[in-house]
């Protein structure tokens, strides 16, 4: 559940122009990946948008370790 302070902050961000205009070009960019196929340019793209969305929230995650891989 959110706090009345994330809940301000998420009204807030509903009213801002720039904020609707990224989300209808994060959902656009995500219908043409669907309609045409996966290209690398247009997910780097979509990638970028989420994280100028998102700022700061995403952390790398650590490698993973395959003990028993096969080619």
């Amino acid at each position: 559940m959110l706090s009345e302070e994330a809940k301000q902050e998420l009204k807030a961000l509903a009213h801002s122009a720039r904020v609707r205009e990224d989300f209808e070009r994060v959902r656009e960019i995500s219908a043409r990946l669907d309609q045409q196929g996966p290209r690398l340019d247009r997910f780097v793209r979509f990638l970028t948008d989420v994280t100028r969305m998102f700022p700061g929230s995403f952390r790398p995650s650590p490698p993973v370790e395959y003990k028993n891989a096969r080619l």
